[in-house]
């Protein structure tokens, strides 16, 4: 068996413990000297010369990046973010239905009388019709309707017990909005059991005899 790392190590830790542990020499005193107190001046450098300011470099031209026509894998061109389509608002569900209390004020004691006369399609559409001007006047205090057609601008389609008019109108303070909505009644057709609307832009006055908006002012039973 070899000895010599391990002799090594041993010899350099004894080495170490004996340099620790030897006693220190004294220092020698060096004979008295007359001091001389000198002070030490520090030479303010003097400030550098400015620099010449560079002459600015004429920038380089630049080519225009060239422009990128992505293309799916469809084959058509993706639309740039100007023409990506805006989904239309959103309807607004009506919480509480207002048609019912509409026909128990006293004023409106013809319109009761009117709508059993109806036929079946025209009384669901004025029960529609009713539920639309509660629901505006609900909405916004700013709207006064007192009349609304729901073929105003496109014929209305009536399922079950359902009506949906995508091209109704209705007139407030004298101007005439679009509006659409879609409107559900109970089994026996005589009350409005759900309604949803979006009220749109004013229709300009030269286009009310072509949709045969009514022009008077007056309200309309």
């Amino acid at each position: 068996m070899s000895f010599g790392l391990p002799a090594a190590l041993l010899l350099h830790a004894i080495a170490l413990a004996v340099l620790f542990l030897a006693p220190r020499p004294t220092p020698l005193i060096p004979p008295p000297e007359n001091s001389i107190e000198v002070e030490f001046v520090e030479e303010i450098p003097k400030p550098a010369p400015p620099a010449p300011a560079a002459l600015p470099l004429p920038a380089k031209p630049q080519a225009p990046a060239p422009s990128l026509d992505v293309t799916p894998p469809g084959g058509t061109t993706a639309p740039r973010p100007s023409e990506v389509p805006v989904p239309p608002p959103a309807m607004i569900q009506a919480r509480r239905i207002l048609s019912d209390l509409a026909l128990a004020d006293p004023r409106s004691r013809q319109a009761r009388k009117m709508l059993p006369l109806l036929g079946r399609n025209e009384r669901m559409e004025q029960l529609c019709n009713i539920e639309a001007m509660a629901q505006l006047r609900a909405w916004s205090h700013d709207l006064e309707p007192d009349l609304t057609i729901a073929y105003g601008l496109a014929e209305t389609r009536i399922a079950d017990s359902s009506v949906t008019a995508d091209g109704a109108a209705f007139r407030s303070r004298k101007q005439w909005f679009v509006l659409k909505y879609r409107c559900t009644l109970t089994a026996d057709l005589t009350r409005v059991s759900a309604f949803e609307f979006q009220a749109g832009t004013t229709i300009p006055r030269k286009d009310w005899s072509r949709f045969n908006l009514p022009v008077g002012d007056k309200p309309q039973d």
